[in-house]
């Protein structure tokens, strides 16, 4: 498996199945829960997928701070050498949105994080989302209608709100992401 070595020493390991523009999937701690997703997407996509500092086959050197996580992130984007599009899911949309807004090189972002998960009034914050500066979706529960998605979606420069049916199949998501993330050709998962 291969592995990038973020700024202090921590080693990141990830996968990659694929062959398009590169889209990296920032998980919630490690990658295998979103293999399936991956592989779908394949057929378009160069996609990575990491396990995030701690997780997985990825170390951990203290002292924790949120800023090694963007590090590690910048570390995987350096390795694939272009501005690449990202998905963040859960906590992973909180550090995509995050290391966009710091100026890591995406193109284009998509993330989507439960409203009654308690860091998802994180993500809400004016200052952060006036600095993301790329076309962003952003993925809301069907059934799990919130302000602060709303609010979310609204202070992005450039946000679009997205009602999933079933958030809860996360290979349901990839024809809106091909859709939102990758080239405008009518390409299908």
């Amino acid at each position: 498996m291969p592995n990038v070595t973020s700024c202090d020493g921590t080693r990141i390991a990830y996968d990659y199945v694929g062959n398009g523009p590169p889209l990296v999937i920032v998980g919630a701690a490690g990658r295998s829960p979103y293999a399936p997703l991956a592989a779908l997407l394949a057929r378009h996509f160069t996609v990575y997928s990491y396990d995030r500092r701690g997780h997985g086959g990825s170390g951990y050197t203290l002292p924790y701070g949120v800023e090694r996580e963007y590090e590690d992130l910048a570390a995987l984007l350096d390795e694939i050498a272009a501005a690449a599009s990202v998905y963040g899911v859960a906590s992973g949309a909180i550090l995509a949105l995050n290391g966009v807004a710091y100026g890591l090189p995406v193109c284009r972002l998509a993330i989507w994080n439960s409203a009654a998960d308690p860091t998802a009034a994180d993500m809400a914050k004016p200052d952060l989302l006036a600095a993301v500066t790329v076309p962003t979706v952003v993925f809301e529960s069907a059934t799990e209608a919130s302000d602060v998605v709303r609010a979310i979606v609204a202070g992005l420069p450039d946000g679009h709100l997205h009602r999933l049916d079933d958030p809860a199949d996360p290979c349901a998501i990839a024809p809106v992401l091909l859709r939102s993330l990758g080239p405008p050709t009518g390409l299908r998962a």
